[in-house]
């Protein structure tokens, strides 16, 4: 995740979206800038489908 962060182009962060309980954490991918041009693209979540 930091060597994300250090990327000009794209924000990483992980978040828990279940409890302290029962953990469900999940890394969080943006792009710092907005528009089509600068969409992220080639991620493939075919092991977690549903998501």
């Amino acid at each position: 995740m930091d060597e994300i962060n250090q990327s000009e182009d794209l924000q990483a962060s992980i978040v828990n979206m279940g409890s302290s309980s029962s953990p469900d954490y999940q890394l969080i991918v943006m792009s710092k800038n907005t528009g089509v041009d600068n969409r992220i693209t080639g991620i493939d979540d075919t092991s977690n489908p549903g998501r």
